[in-house]
């Protein structure tokens, strides 16, 4: 079986030339492919989210990791850069942030809410986005739903289609992938794409994050 130093790489350029890089400029940068670069991009962030929302600091995270990787990981933040928590922070707050059940009763119908045992309901059968803090309480994104009520269409079926190609999917996997750049939506993130009404390019990059 080969060992951490068997599967040791060697970067051509410095891994500071990279940041700020889409993932096709940095295959490009790097001689490799573009869909190999998100897959290890979306791999190693699935694996800082779940170690923040479980309450794992970035430097026991390193120790977890091992030396090969440690540097990966603290270099950004002694260079100033948000902490895997921070960025986790970041990440729930973006297009308008999360609320709680009683909010998404209201945004999921309107002008009549529906129950929040209703929306409990459509989170359990995977319909709704949610995840649960360390209270057990739920944090429903906003930006699912339409402004008119309900969910975006199609939502349904880009979170069943995500969760038969990534194995590794948790309550933290529908954040990532929507509101990330993505190589098949071109560069855009798969939420815009999907509010334009192109489900299936949409459901043609969850199909691709295959762990």
């Amino acid at each position: 079986m080969p060992t951490t130093a068997d599967c040791a790489v060697t970067l051509p350029v410095s891994t500071t030339l990279l940041r700020g890089r889409t993932a096709a400029q940095i295959a490009e940068v790097l001689g490799i492919d573009a869909s190999t670069v998100q897959h290890i991009q979306k791999s190693l962030g699935l694996i800082v989210d779940f170690a923040a929302a479980k309450g794992v600091t970035g430097t026991a995270l390193a120790e977890l990791a091992g030396d090969e990787i440690r540097r990966v990981i603290e270099s950004p933040l002694a260079e100033g850069y948000a902490t895997p928590e921070e960025g986790l922070a970041l990440l729930m707050e973006e297009e308008g942030g999360c609320g709680d059940v009683e909010e998404a009763a209201r945004l999921y119908r309107k002008p009549r809410p529906v129950t929040a045992a209703a929306i409990t309901e459509r989170i359990r059968k995977r319909d709704v986005i949610a995840y649960r803090t360390g209270g057990k309480q739920y944090r429903i994104p906003r930006w699912q739903f339409r402004k008119e009520g309900g969910v975006l269409p199609g939502l349904s079926s880009v979170l069943e289609q995500l969760r038969k190609s990534d194995t590794s999917y948790n309550d933290l996997t529908p954040f990532t992938f929507f509101l990330q750049p993505h190589v098949l939506t071109q560069g855009r993130t798969p939420l815009e794409v999907l509010r334009e009404g192109d489900l299936e390019a949409v459901v043609r990059a969850a199909k691709s994050e295959e762990a």
